[in-house]
């Protein structure tokens, strides 16, 4: 028989909160982010911030990002909260090979869909599903409709 850990009160709470914060709590203690390598340094220079002024947003030393940052201290799942908290990024962000967002449009959507309730995530994806599967049969609708109009005037 597996091992199954009953989530403690306060993370069965936390469910309706945040998917992603139930994930935390619930397997903080076995991830270990220290041997992998991070984009800590690109995404703080891509924000035009320094190593002082991450430092001071996610509440440690200069050092101590410059440390997180070459891998020399143990990149925990504490350190990603806060540092992506920081960098106003998702903690995946953080990881080489993680999810990252390509412009400031992918991030307000990201963003806008966080605030969302569990109901309207699910029907912001079904409309969206709607939205992207004519993806290719638009360009041929546009096509024949241009040819339409063009044999219609013709």
């Amino acid at each position: 028989m597996g091992h199954f850990l009953a989530p403690a009160p306060h993370i069965a709470d936390s469910r309706r909160e945040d998917p992603y914060k139930l994930f935390i709590a619930a397997y903080a203690k076995s991830l270990d982010y220290g041997d992998m390598e991070n984009r800590i340094r690109e995404l703080r220079k891509e924000r035009g911030l320094t190593l002082k002024r991450l430092a001071d947003l996610v509440g440690t030393s200069n050092q101590q990002i410059s440390h997180l940052e070459k891998g020399r201290r143990r990149l925990t799942v504490e350190w990603m909260e806060r540092i992506a908290t920081a960098l106003e990024c998702h903690p995946s962000e953080l990881l080489v090979g993680g999810a990252s967002v390509r412009n400031d449009r992918e991030r307000a959507m990201i963003e806008l869909f966080r605030g969302l309730s569990e109901e309207q995530q699910e029907a912001f994806l079904t409309a969206t599903a709607a939205l992207a599967k004519p993806v290719g049969n638009a360009n041929k609708d546009a096509t024949s409709g241009e040819q339409t109009g063009q044999a219609r005037r013709a």
